[in-house]
């Protein structure tokens, strides 16, 4: 596991200052095939996996104070332009602007010109 570390926003060893003053984790494989965010509550907000899919949650926090769980989920493998999103929707949700090569993108540009 590797610690990602967010321009503008690193607070060091893979912790990065989001969206309302909240504390993330961001942590990467080694392999660059799987992504997960962790909140400051210690629940994990968002996972993303070259093979499985997408999963974006609430907080558990916000979970206890009525929010839903899934923001945005997916089962079965992404492509590039689903990273994209995932990118996007992290951003939009928690302030984190993650680095587009975050990921191994070669994995995904694989699937995208699959399907051409």
């Amino acid at each position: 596991m590797t610690s990602l570390n967010i321009p503008d926003a690193d607070l060091g060893d893979g912790y990065a200052c989001g969206k309302d003053g909240r504390v993330y984790e961001i942590i990467m494989d080694d392999t660059g095939k799987r992504l997960w965010i962790n909140a400051d509550d210690g629940s994990a907000v968002a996972r993303f996996n070259t093979k499985s899919g997408v999963d974006i949650h609430n907080t558990a926090s916000d979970q206890l104070n009525g929010a839903p769980e899934c923001l945005w989920c997916t089962h079965g493998q992404p492509d590039y332009n689903t990273w994209l999103n995932f990118v996007a929707v992290v951003q939009e949700q928690f302030g984190l602007r993650l680095p587009i090569n975050s990921i191994n993108v070669q994995l995904l540009r694989a699937n995208i010109e699959s399907t051409i």
